[in-house]
């Protein structure tokens, strides 16, 4: 069969006779030539997309010339395929032949004397053909005509006159190629030369500059090449023309942009001057509350705090203004107004709260809260504000810091009340800025037991509402702002080393025995001790089991994120995330198991603290108020992992390189010549989908490479392994993802060894023997000829979670615009779509070589990720807990069997049924990392 236009041998038909074997160095010439055009033509078509999809000329030229790599290859290519293919392989006159046989006709052999005859009898034709012109247009037609000098027979012989060799200006030209005729002087310009002959313009005005540099070359007679016939070329006037539009068309940018800068600067200096509007409106209200309270009580010692206050200030500012240290001065101001604002809440203020200072003072402390709301809306909706992933910000720690410092002035008892509030306040803070599934109603019960008089609240209700209120309302706000997944949410905490989230684990344990001890100081409480004693006994045991397994649950997700983090850091150059790896490991099938046992946990704090309420006890309720947001905290990370992470996967390859057949349909051997090329090629889809599969952290059970093929019961044998497979935990895996790559009869079979095929029905008969109790899916991806009738087959599919996801090549392509599609070509697209966010390849694209197709079976919408059965549940307790706690699997069991929102949730999947019978999206996310796609 002889080999297609572009050097790409075609594939065999059933039928044919055999192929013909041209001579070895000519087989290597033309796939060097396929290769070196394949360059050429990817450059062009390169540009020519994004052209489409950008449309900015100016943006696409500069930066493929700022692409030094492609250039250098691009040239080298050219210069390749001109001096030893082009030159080599054309019959008669090439086309560098061709151009010089023209200018030499044309200044050699008087084509220019006909061309500036035929100008002349035109010129002399116009004028007899105007008589209906006005005399003003006639004197200007007349006049331009004279400028010309058609008629003058001078004029004409001093254009005719030639003066030793033709001047030639190539434009365009990496290798110079008219440099080897003598009778041209030739000068060559491109933006990357392949030879040192060709002078080098890489922008726009570097262009212009070589082309009047190179004309400047050429007199005035040579220069008619380049400029209308009879007219001197007007170089000055066209580059003042450039210069005065490139002046002007920067200058309006710079304009504009500066516009646009102020404009921002402006709304952003607005913004500022009203947080430092709201800072010192309440540095006037806590100057002016603590003055009140010296002059009514004659206190010295508040005297001392205020002037040396004003005085820690002052530093602050000269550290901020002088020696530019603006970490230590805000520090150093924070601390201070955390602890003035402290004083002012601690210090008695009964005797004189109807003072007129006092009143204002409460007013003050009130509109510093309106502004610093108004502040912290303001920048949240103007998008001033990012995001980054903390716990506390250092605001935050160090106001509170100040904070339960000044409660150091009050009785042990009470400060330690109000310094663990003041713990208290901080969880809260972390827990609504991790956006935790109850982050809201904690803080609801927050606001609520804050005004007891047990928890030693302050005198001045006002202004520890102003210190509440204006250290919530950053993160209260971020739960609707913040834009952070759940992983750069927790990544202070994920990230940290393993030592340190042990220790917290232990910290953790300290904080819940310490609540427990104080919760049984309710047993004291004789008035009630027939209800308090036996309540305490059933649910402090209750109690106990929970937050055994609680910690038990802690420990062992701190076991399994080390295993994590030891894989991230072995990857990390292929950038694979941390939440990518915990989804492999299996995390999120541990996080919703644990979300359950958390729960449990959290509910038996919530009955503990009822049954062991204790109202005069400011230390007890502070210490509820830091169990309940940590606790919270724990179920929200669990929740969120859950919710977020992908399910485990696993992943087989078959590539069988057979694109020859014999006249029975059967895969026959590759003739020599195209051995090495077939081989780099399924060598190239062998690196390609296990680059996909480690990318997307897929565990590989194989990738089968068989160059004669695989018979029936071989692959029998290796697809029932590979679709029994489970993860390590025990569960089936969630996707399993068979790819294959080789011959396929007209109506999709495999073609295997021995004359045996492969139906979709017989592997979807394997499928369901495997997975007939599970709801694990199939996704099945083609890079073969026929994959299309597998993928209408699939749509037909009824009772299980199928996807096929192949490839349709186009029959008739236009070899300059492309080359032929082969195999492969699919796999390499579809890999760098998946694999690499920054890809600019368009399935929608207008004449692609190679289409993307997919079908998906009528249930795909209804797929959920394997939520934890009675027996996952009961194998993860055996696995992670003592047996004393196996009471609580009924309890677990139970509350994953509700389904409160069954009506709901079967109308969303009729909806979602329809949209993908009748809207099929271009786009679809499998949930695993990649998707499926449609041209």
């Amino acid at each position: 069969m002889e080999p297609e236009a572009g050097g790409r041998g075609g594939a065999r038909r059933p039928g044919a006779g055999p192929p013909s074997t041209p001579p070895p160095r000519e087989q290597e010439r033309k796939l060097e030539q396929e290769k070196l055009s394949g360059v050429v033509k990817s450059v062009h078509r390169r540009l020519r997309k994004k052209y489409r999809e950008v449309g900015d000329f100016d943006k696409i030229w500069r930066e493929h010339c700022e692409d030094e790599e492609t250039l250098c290859e691009y040239a080298v290519a050219m210069k390749n395929l001109a001096d030893n293919h082009w030159a080599k392989t054309c019959e008669g006159e090439g086309r560098i032949e061709w151009c010089c046989s023209v200018c030499r006709e044309y200044f050699q052999n008087g084509g220019k004397r006909k061309a500036l005859e035929k100008d002349e009898k035109r010129a002399v034709l116009a004028t007899k053909t105007t008589p209906a012109l006005n005399s003003h247009e006639s004197s200007k037609l007349e006049g331009h005509l004279t400028n010309l000098s058609f008629t003058n027979p001078e004029f004409i012989t001093e254009l005719l006159q030639t003066s030793g060799k033709i001047r030639l200006l190539d434009v365009g030209s990496c290798f110079n190629p008219f440099l080897k005729f003598e009778e041209f002087l030739t000068v060559g310009i491109d933006i990357v030369p392949a030879v040192e002959s060709t002078i080098n313009n890489s922008t726009r005005g570097n262009a212009e500059i070589g082309v009047t540099d190179t004309l400047d070359l050429l007199d005035e007679k040579q220069a008619v090449n380049f400029c209308a016939v009879g007219r001197k070329p007007k170089l000055p006037d066209y580059m003042c023309k450039s210069l005065r539009y490139c002046f002007s068309h920067c200058l309006y940018l710079a304009m504009t942009r500066l516009e646009e800068v102020n404009r921002e600067v402006n709304m952003h200096s607005s913004v500022r001057y009203l947080g430092y509007l709201a800072r010192i409106n309440l540095l006037v209200a806590i100057c002016l509350g603590l003055y009140v309270r010296w002059e009514k009580t004659a206190n010295s010692l508040i005297l001392v705090i205020f002037i040396l206050g004003l005085f820690v200030l002052g530093i602050a500012s000269i550290l901020y203004y002088y020696f530019s240290m603006e970490a230590a001065s805000l520090s150093l101001s924070n601390l201070w107004f955390g602890f003035l604002l402290g004083l002012l809440c601690f210090l008695d203020n009964s005797s004189f709260k109807n003072d007129v200072k006092e009143e204002s003072t409460k007013y003050l402390l009130l509109t510093s809260i309106v502004l610093r709301i108004l502040c912290a809306l303001v920048e949240r909706i103007s998008g001033y504000v990012r995001h980054r992933p903390t716990l506390l910000t250092t605001v935050e720690f160090l106001e509170l810091v100040g904070f339960a410092i000044a409660s150091t002035t009050m009785l042990v008892e009470k400060s330690l009340s109000v310094i663990l509030l003041v713990v208290a306040l901080a969880m809260l803070i972390i827990d609504l800025r991790m956006k935790s599934f109850l982050a809201i109603p904690n803080l609801v019960i927050f606001a609520v037991l804050l005004f007891f008089s047990s928890l030693e609240t302050p005198k001045n209700p006002v202004a520890f509402a102003c210190f509440f209120i204006c250290l919530i309302t950053d993160p209260f706000l971020d739960i609707y702002f913040s834009g952070l997944s759940v992983t750069e949410r927790w990544k202070p905490f994920l990230y940290r080393g393993r030592i340190c989230r042990r220790l917290s684990v232990v910290f953790t344990g300290m904080i819940e025995l310490t609540f427990f001890i104080l919760s049984a100081f309710k047993l004291r409480d004789t008035h009630l001790w027939y209800f308090v004693i036996p309540g305490f006994s059933i649910f402090g045991i209750f109690w106990m089991i929970c937050h055994i397994i609680f910690l038990l649950t802690l420990w062992g997700f701190h076991t399994k994120l080390n295993d994590c983090h030891k894989v991230y850091f072995t990857h990390r150059v292929d950038n694979n995330s941390l939440d990518r790896i915990m989804a492999s490991k299996g995390m999120r099938h541990f996080c919703l198991i644990s979300e359950q046992l958390v729960f449990f946990s959290l509910l038996a704090t919530a009955i503990l603290g009822a049954v062991s309420w204790q109202p005069t006890n400011g230390i007890f309720l502070s210490m509820f108020l830091i169990v309940l947001p940590l606790e919270s905290m724990a179920h929200g990370l669990f929740h969120e992992l859950g919710s977020c992470l992908g399910g485990t996967s696993v992943g087989y390859a078959i590539v069988i390189p057979t694109n020859f057949c014999s006249p029975d349909g059967q895969p026959t051997l590759l003739p020599p010549e195209h051995v090495q090329e077939l081989n780099l090629r399924s060598t190239g889809m062998l690196n390609a989908i296990q680059r996909f599969f480690a990318y997307h952290m897929i565990e590989t059970y194989g990738c089968d490479y068989s160059t004669s093929g695989l018979s029936f019961d071989t692959l029998h044998s290796k697809l029932k392994a590979f679709l029994e497979l489970r993860t390590v935990d025990g569960p089936r895996h969630d996707t399993y993802v068979l790819y294959y790559s080789g011959h396929t009869h007209g109506t999709g079979e495999w073609a295997l060894a021995g004359g045996d095929i492969l139906r979709l029905d017989t592997l979807l008969e394997w499928w369901r023997e495997k997975n007939a109790s599970f709801c694990s899916r199939l996704i099945i991806v083609l890079d073969s000829e026929n994959s299309v009738p597998w993928v209408k087959e699939v749509r037909k599919i009824n009772d299980q979670y199928i996807a096929v996801q192949g490839a349709e090549m186009t029959k008739t392509i236009d070899i300059e615009e492309a080359d032929p599609p082969q195999l492969g070509d699919f796999t390499k697209d579809w890999v760098e779509y998946n694999c690499n966010p920054s890809n600019n390849i368009c399935w929608t694209e207008k004449g692609r070589a190679v289409k993307a197709v997919y079908g998906v079976s009528k249930r795909w919408s209804d797929y959920t990720l394997h939520l934890p059965t009675g027996s996952d549940v009961a194998k993860h307790w055996m696995l992670h807990f003592p047996r004393i706690t196996y009471p609580l699997v009924h309890l677990a069991n139970w509350l994953c069997g509700l389904n409160l929102f069954w009506i709901c949730k079967t109308c969303f999947r009729c909806l979602k049924r329809l949209k993908m019978s009748w809207f099929l999206p271009t786009v679809l996310d499998t949930g695993q990392g990649f998707k499926l796609v449609k041209s």
